[in-house]
């Protein structure tokens, strides 16, 4: 079951829908998209290696 996705651009204002998550705007390929309705993107898993994340706070100094 697909569910649709949509989006608005941050960069153009632009809104759209799509049948998978985008990584850029159809309109001006901006990079920002801002998720509006659908399934929400799976979060990444934790390697244990903090060198190069910044997602949880965890990074060695």
């Amino acid at each position: 079951m697909t569910t649709a996705h949509r989006y608005r651009c941050a960069a153009c204002g632009a809104f759209f829908s799509s049948e998978r998550h985008e990584s850029k705007c159809p309109v001006c390929r901006g990079k920002v998209l801002i998720h509006l309705e659908g399934e929400p993107r799976p979060q990444k898993s934790c390697g244990g290696s903090c060198s190069s994340c910044g997602g949880c706070g965890g990074q060695r100094r």
